[in-house]
């Protein structure tokens, strides 16, 4: 385990944030290399990744609200591009786990029915206190939300790419 942070930042390399269960380090960042213990619980890395974005978890949580209607055990997307986290419980509670997405490869039953193994891309894998089946519904959730996201990104996208070709006949009628 590597050293312990006073700043996390969720990353492209974040897998996942685990309860640490240790008074130093109540979390433990899981990234692709390796474990970063970090003296912030995994909400409050949630909502301090976030106001790097000049936004919060609270006025996030409230537009997914709003535009999905999911209310309890909300995805997060941290960037809006590639960084989508959804936890494993409510945000308070002790076992909660984020759970990044774009890591995941899939979810295995463990041996205890209320647990559940998820494994990474990269092989590596961590038991969770969730059903398999609460875990694959979070998955749908947070990617509904990650199509949102990038159903706004074309729809602005095509916009702009018609604002663009506006522009440029109305700059060749008048170079005419």
């Amino acid at each position: 385990m590597k050293s312990m942070v006073t700043k996390y930042l969720i990353n492209r390399k974040t897998m996942a944030l685990i309860p640490g269960y240790h008074p130093d380090y109540p979390t433990i960042a899981l990234e692709e290399e390796g474990r970063v213990p970090a003296n912030r619980f995994p909400f409050e890395l949630i909502d301090d990744t976030l106001r790097i974005y000049y936004t919060s978890h609270r006025e996030r949580k409230k537009a997914i609200e709003n535009q999905m209607r999911f209310r309890k055990k909300t995805p997060m997307p941290i960037d809006l591009d590639q960084i989508f986290m959804f936890p494993t419980h409510a945000i308070h509670h002790h076992a909660c786990a984020w759970i990044s997405l774009l890591h995941v490869r899939c979810i295995k039953k463990a041996d205890n029915p209320e647990h559940s193994i998820i494994v990474f891309h990269n092989n590596d894998s961590i038991v969770v206190e969730a059903t398999q089946y609460s875990l694959k519904q979070q998955m749908k959730r947070t990617r509904r939300i990650q199509e949102h996201c990038e159903q706004i990104k074309a729809e602005n996208l095509t916009f702009l790419l018609k604002q663009k070709k506006k522009i440029k006949r109305s700059f060749n009628r008048k170079q005419k």
